[in-house]
């Protein structure tokens, strides 16, 4: 089914020089480029686009005690706390913080199966995680540990769309008509 999606090439990417490699990725995944920004995102846009509700918070910090939990460490001699909803908290603003702190570039994406087509060229948000050959995979070591002990994002070089309602809200954010 021919859908649309969004890729944003993150601060640390751009910074990198990824853009052309990004939209070759793009291009060899037979996916279209409908429109393009380069822009330093508002501190608004990005709080718009990150979890705001308890229930995302918690899931958020659900994902990083899991980290601590398979890694052995404890979270709260890091973060001071192991309410996930408080981390979740941290991390929102972590992450508003990395995506607003250089450029950024959105990409509006169209073609056949397009979001899984994109989440599967990213691959895991966590860039240990990530397969070689995705763009999380080959572009970026981080991991959320050590973004967490530092008190930061995960550098994870691009975001991509989850679903078609993710979409649909983000396209509002970086491409309203």
């Amino acid at each position: 089914m021919k859908e649309r999606t969004i890729l944003i090439i993150k601060p640390d990417g751009v910074e990198k020089g990824l853009e052309k490699e990004i939209i070759s990725r793009i291009k060899e995944a037979d996916l279209k480029i409908i429109a393009t920004k380069k822009i330093k995102a508002s501190e608004e846009q990005i709080a718009r686009l990150y979890p705001q509700t308890q229930e995302q918070l918690v899931g958020m910090g659900n994902k990083s005690l899991k980290s601590y939990e398979e890694a052995g460490l404890d979270p709260i001699a890091q973060l001071g706390t192991g309410n996930p909803f408080l981390i979740g908290k941290m991390i929102r603003i972590w992450n508003i913080e990395y995506l607003t702190r250089g450029e950024i570039i959105t990409l509006l994406l169209e073609g056949e199966d397009a979001i899984s087509k994109t989440r599967t060229l990213v691959g895991d948000t966590i860039p240990l995680k990530a397969a070689a050959g995705t763009i999380r995979g080959d572009f970026s070591t981080d991991s959320a540990l050590k973004a967490n002990s530092e008190k930061r994002a995960i550098r994870n070089v691009v975001h991509a769309t989850t679903s078609r309602q993710a979409y649909e809200f983000e396209e509002k954010i970086w491409f309203p008509s």
